[in-house]
């Protein structure tokens, strides 16, 4: 199973919105949604996608011990968050690592994260599609949390952790 995942942020009002692409032998699974938790940085919104990713692959298709679920992100450092690299993130970042890390350790499913670069344009292949979608995807829900009210840091989404 892959997971694609993406955030947008407005560094002026906080507001938020991620997107997940996940991909499967038998289905295509697509969401897009405001997070559950304040987000305050541009890779607290990458690595709070990258776990909502995750977290939706391993709940909503039910994985089974053994199974390998590869993430990617264009985010280097929301990747090394979710590794345990990187040094110390805050309180609600280590504890988004720590859920999705537990989540997978509970399952018993492997965890393999690769870096997609993004904007690379039209010719870079269906990976870099994927990564767009969720990037166009993700920046239409935070442009309408600011919309909403340029104060919104939160909101609700039914799936993920973050």
């Amino acid at each position: 199973m892959t997971v694609f995942t993406d955030a947008s942020f407005c560094h002026k009002t906080k507001a938020a919105g991620f997107a997940v692409w996940i991909k499967t032998d038998a289905c295509t699974l697509r969401h897009a949604g405001a997070f559950k938790i304040d987000i305050n940085e541009a890779w607290e919104a990458e690595t709070a996608a990258l776990a909502n990713g995750i977290c939706a692959a391993l709940g909503k298709l039910d994985m089974k011990a053994g199974g390998l679920v590869v993430a990617a992100s264009d985010c280097l450092r929301a990747i090394d968050i979710i590794e345990g690299r990187g040094g110390q993130p805050g309180k609600a970042m280590r504890k988004v690592r720590d859920h999705v890390r537990g989540e997978l350790k509970a399952r018993g499913v492997e965890l393999r994260l690769k870096h997609v670069k993004a904007h690379k344009g039209k010719s870079a292949g269906p990976r870099h599609a994927v990564n767009e979608w969720c990037d166009g995807a993700a920046k239409v829900v935070m442009r309408e949390r600011r919309a909403a009210n340029s104060n919104v840091r939160t909101g609700s989404s039914d799936a993920g952790v973050a």
